[in-house]
């Protein structure tokens, strides 16, 4: 499970992805959820998700795709 700091990178790391940097994290994401059984990792890997997914969506939107 990632710690506060930890978590802050990983979202800055998010925010200033690029359109396929953005895609190999949601698949790298959906992997990690797959595989740990841990609920508390699997709980924080899918919000990790969500965002990744929401950004995705803007640079697609932005993109015009």
């Amino acid at each position: 499970m990632y710690g506060v700091q930890e978590l802050k990178q990983r979202l800055i790391i998010i925010k200033t992805s690029n359109l396929d940097d953005a895609t190999i994290l949601d698949e790298n994401y959906l992997q990690l959820i797959k595989e740990t059984p841990n609920p508390d990792e699997k709980e924080q890997f899918e919000a990790l998700r969500s965002i990744v997914r929401r950004r995705i969506k803007h640079l697609q939107e932005a993109n015009g795709i």
